[in-house]
């Protein structure tokens, strides 16, 4: 059967040529062979927007080159655009299956690990491994997967950090830290006298330094392997009368609902409670570094959020007016 690639291309005309200047033609051919070479008429525009499917069946396997140049209405000629591509063996799709799959770590590819599966259309691996013999720091997995064509994928890579620890039910929490707004050179760290394994922290925090209004602080806890949990905060408000310090309320009415979660980009929020004032929203790493800010009216209670761009991982998802205060953990896949 015929092999097709498919080929999509966006041009601008080139600064040498005149502002008058219309792509009117295009021409392309695969590697060196100009003398094959396919001519297109296209109609008179400033920018071309190309989409082809072409046939490469006359094409061996393995890598070539598509060449593309494009010609104006002053009969000038592009630079030639040079995209490689690598064609397989033809052969119909129709039952193709994974049956197998390798892996290996770093470059180590003297100790591949081949594991023959059931024959399927979609793999899920899940795959338990055993990290003992690693150095503590990065590291990469690699790996492919063969249908029953004998035809490989292309090499998936992930990195990950081996800390170097033994995670057990004995861990536990000896320490936190906590630091107001941005002043995080200016931590204050508390030492656990009885360490634990979860941590409800009912303590009195001294704001003294502050001045009134709003502010936001920031926890961390450690536990007995020196390692970090993640960034969490809350806000709080300094009256400037009888000397009172009010904590905002955080998801006071409970009428704060994020779905999906786990999502893969998009999330919907929607605020049920009453919200007279425009308020803040943010989008808040797990080390607390705020990506994004923004503010809705407060007529504006139901809106989305795109978290594409963002890796997949551990976010939170802040809301903040004037009185109240709500946030979520959401996971992105």
């Amino acid at each position: 059967m015929k092999k097709i690639i498919f080929l999509f291309i966006i041009l601008k005309l080139p600064l040498f040529l005149w502002s008058q200047s219309h792509i009117v033609r295009f021409q392309y051919w695969y590697d060196d062979n100009i003398n094959a070479i396919i001519a297109k008429e296209v109609s008179s525009r400033v920018s071309c927007d190309t989409s082809l499917m072409l046939d490469v069946s006359s094409l061996s396997d393995g890598m070539h080159n598509l060449s593309f140049r494009f010609e104006d209405n002053n009969t000038l000629w592009s630079p030639v655009i040079r995209q490689a591509f690598f064609k397989t063996h033809s052969f119909s799709g129709t039952g193709t299956s994974i049956v197998d799959y390798q892996y290996w770590f770093d470059n180590n590819t003297a100790n591949l690990k081949n594991v023959p599966v059931p024959s399927q259309t979609g793999y899920d691996l899940i795959y338990p491994i055993d990290l003992k013999t690693f150095f503590q720091g990065i590291h990469n997995i690699n790996i492919r997967f063969k249908d029953n064509n004998n035809l490989w994928s292309p090499v998936i890579r992930q990195a990950f950090f081996n800390t170097g620890y033994r995670f057990d039910t004995t861990n536990q929490i000896i320490l936190y830290r906590y630091w107001f707004d941005d002043a995080i050179n200016s931590k204050h760290v508390t030492i656990i006298d009885n360490p634990m394994n979860t941590s409800n922290l009912d303590t009195k925090i001294d704001t003294g330094s502050l001045g009134f209004g709003k502010h936001v602080i920031h926890f961390q806890f450690e536990d007995k392997n020196n390692l970090w949990s993640y960034t969490t905060l809350d806000t709080f408000i300094i009256k400037n009368y009888n000397g009172i310090i009010k904590f905002n309320k955080m998801n006071p009415d409970n009428n704060f609902f994020i779905y999906p979660n786990p999502t893969t980009n998009l999330l919907s929020v929607s605020l049920n409670g009453q919200i007279d004032c425009t308020y803040k929203v943010e989008i808040i790493s797990i080390m607390g570094n705020i990506l994004q800010t923004f503010y809705k009216s407060s007529s504006n209670k139901q809106f989305n959020l795109d978290l594409n761009g963002y890796p997949k991982g551990l976010y939170l998802i802040k809301i903040e007016t004037n009185d109240k205060f709500y946030q979520s953990k959401v996971i992105k896949e």
